[in-house]
């Protein structure tokens, strides 16, 4: 029976995946990669041409081991769709391990259960056509949990090490993944109680965990100068800020400038090891000198982990739950699913290690949310474990009113209803960046050549939002390549009007009047832009376009130094 539900599980779960990829295959973002998708594919590219120290200071992938597996799907010269593929045989497989592990703590039908809300939940359908972590990611730490929970039934120095090197695996994926050690740690330890020598297995998967931290650690230290990716820092500090809302809030633009820019302000050379104790030195500060602003920011992180709604970040949600059908087949959401899996957790609660193993990786992933920022995509490795406790919390629903004990029926009720409260309520999804969606469709038409269907996005956006400096850029931007030279440059105008600090803006309206001849104005233009932002790239390309002012208004010396400048900072910045 078991290896018929495993099939059954398994040919579903795929069956649903290919049918999504199917369905998307000709959607906007198949083939034209944004944010951190492109990141990846730009690493795996330099990885496959044997440089590993790529994109160290100006890429912010927290982890080098997804950008590998793309790098050998290129080797071999199979495209992005062989990813696709290849990451929903993983989601499927993720499938098959959470009915194993949920049949290793609750009794029948939870395996079953759980697999099959895991098989067709949208966002784990969804991630598996992204380009991006999530389904590598979950597919890790569901095989630790496993390897974990069989460690109780025959421990071996196998089977721990196993458990050291996927927690290796995981903290190379996403760094925050270390934040699981603690309880790996004590997962093998009392996983293997029954061994006559518990502490080699502990010893055994320290070992493993060190080994794979250790090459990681070593190619960051190559990369970067230092064994900790600054990456970690700035996420923490994105969480952790004057400005911070929960949630990955920097938008590519002006949010990126301001950001960025502020190891430059404070007089370090913002080299990455300068970056990433910069932003921790920052956001410890924010924490120290504001104890009632950080309560209520961890209060906020704390509703955002529980609530409903799927914070996007680098991924378009609302464009692919407007264009997939499936979408609306797959109606489980976490809307639904949160309340059960905190009956489950709640309600369930037994004194079984196994239990505590599962509840206290959810609490990690709780936790990390504090620590950091809140989305759909660093919420997804929590929602394989909350489908489990969501299934044991239905079967303790379908118990009680098959029972129908007045007190105990009435109180799993309550829990229910408050849970339903939390879940529902606490957040403003309206606040939370309403724009995006239209804003990276609008860049996505731009890269395509097809400015008029960007022009319409970014008005779109602009009609939602109101006057915001990143949206009338990119509207200038598109306008500019209409050939509506006028408009471009007033939209331009007006982005600056809200934000004067904005370079791009100001580099926009640098090329635009040294296009139209007009070269005082351009030079004065990228004068300003290069004032605004030290960053590398605003240098480069400000000084370059500075060059050719001067070259125009016979300025050749200037000129050859400008442009020699430009070519320094090219090299030394490792842009393309």
């Amino acid at each position: 029976m078991e290896r018929r539900h495993v099939l059954l599980l398994f040919l579903l779960a795929l069956a649903l995946r290919l049918a999504y990829l199917f369905e998307v295959r000709d959607s906007l973002y198949f083939s034209t990669l944004v944010l951190d998708a492109e990141e990846y594919a730009f690493l795996a590219t330099a990885f496959a041409k044997g440089d590993w120290t790529a994109g160290a200071q100006n890429t912010y992938v927290h982890g080098p081991l997804y950008p590998l597996l793309l790098a050998l799907f290129e080797l071999c010269g199979a495209g992005h769709t062989a990813v696709r593929v290849f990451q929903a045989l993983l989601g499927s497989g993720s499938c098959v391990l959470v009915y194993w592990a949920a049949g290793a703590v609750f009794p029948r039908p939870v395996p079953l259960l759980a697999g099959l809300l895991a098989a067709g939940y949208w966002l784990l359908v969804f991630y598996s056509g992204e380009l991006l972590t999530a389904t590598l990611t979950v597919f890790l730490e569901l095989l630790l949990v496993v390897v974990l929970l069989r460690q109780s039934h025959r421990p071996s120095l196998g089977q721990a090490a196993g458990a050291g090197l996927l927690l290796g695996l995981l903290a190379a994926t996403h760094n925050t993944a270390l934040l699981l050690a603690p309880v790996v740690l004590w997962g093998v330890w009392r996983g293997s109680r029954s061994h006559p020598r518990p502490r080699r297995l502990l010893l055994a998967c320290g070992l493993a965990l060190t080994a794979v931290l250790s090459l990681f650690a070593l190619r960051n230290f190559l990369a970067q100068g230092t064994p900790l990716p600054f990456q970690g820092a700035w996420s923490f500090y994105l969480g952790n800020n004057a400005q911070a809302n929960g949630t990955p809030y920097a938008r590519q633009g002006l949010d990126w400038q301001r950001l960025e820019t502020l190891p430059y302000q404070a007089g370090m050379a913002a080299s990455p090891a300068d970056k990433g104790r910069y932003y921790l030195g920052a956001a410890l500060g924010f924490i120290r000198d504001n104890p009632g602003a950080y309560l209520e920011l961890l209060y906020r992180k704390f509703r955002l982990f529980w609530h409903a709604f799927e914070v996007p970040v680098s991924e378009d949600l609302a464009y692919y739950q407007t264009h997939s059908r499936l979408h609306n087949f797959l109606v489980l959401d976490f809307g639904v699913l949160a309340p059960l899996a905190l009956v489950g957790l709640m309600w369930g609660w037994c004194r079984r290690w196994e239990y505590a193993l599962l509840a206290g990786l959810v609490l990690t992933h709780l936790a990390a949310g504090l620590l950091f920022t809140v989305c759909a995509r660093y919420r997804l490795p929590a929602l394989p474990l909350l489908l489990i406790f969501a299934a044991e919390g239905l079967r303790q629903c379908i118990a009680c009113l098959r029972a129908w004990e007045p007190r105990r029926s009435g109180a799993l009720l309550l829990c229910l209803a408050a849970a339903f409260v939390l879940v529902h309520t606490g957040v403003n999804p309206s606040e939370l960046d309403p724009v995006r969606s239209a804003w990276l469709q609008g860049h996505v038409y731009m890269r395509n050549g097809e400015y008029s269907r960007a022009e319409q996005a970014f008005l779109q956006a602009l009609e939602a939002s109101g006057e915001d400096a990143d949206i009338l850029n990119s509207l200038g931007a598109a306008r500019e390549r209409l050939g509506r030279e006028g408009e471009a440059e007033t939209a331009y105008l007006r982005a600056l009007a809200i934000a004067p600090d904005f370079a791009r803006p100001r580099l926009n309206l640098g090329r635009l009047y040294l296009k139209q001849g007009r070269l005082a104005v351009a030079e004065i233009a990228l004068e300003s832009a290069l004032e605004s932002d030290p960053r590398p790239a605003t240098q480069y390309e400000g000084r370059y376009h500075l060059g050719v002012v001067y070259r125009h208004t016979g300025r050749e010396a200037e000129a050859r130094t400008a442009f020699a400048a430009a070519q320094g900072l090219r090299r030394s910045a490792g842009l393309p």
